[in-house]
């Protein structure tokens, strides 16, 4: 995942679960990345497609992702940014957006 290769980039190690994969846990939940900062801190990302970001989404990963503890960055489509914002109004979540232009993946904060 994209978002991985730059915390890598950055000296960090990030773990991912693409798909449905559980590879990686983060006290027993598995969201997309998990990245390990160097002083130990635990950054959780989950990133959504146009079709993923629902209200059964947000009740089933990313009020659970929050309930961890760690800092929460919740990454979805520009074009789904406004319906996100509804879902995650009052919740300490770090919402960013991506868009695809051609092979390539740019992310907005």
């Amino acid at each position: 995942m994209e978002s991985a290769s730059t915390f890598k980039k950055e000296g960090m190690e990030a773990y991912v679960n693409p798909g449905t994969e559980k590879n990686y846990s983060a006290k027993g939940l598995y969201p997309d990345v998990i990245v390990k900062k160097p002083d130990g801190s635990i950054i959780i990302e989950e990133i959504e497609t146009e079709s993923s970001v629902t209200q059964d989404e947000c009740d089933t990963q990313w009020k659970p992702y929050l309930g961890l503890g760690y800092k929460f960055n919740l990454i979805v489509p520009a074009s789904r940014v406004d319906v996100a914002r509804r879902f995650i109004r009052g919740l300490d979540i770090n919402l960013q957006t991506y868009t695809i232009i051609g092979n390539e993946v740019r992310f907005f904060t």
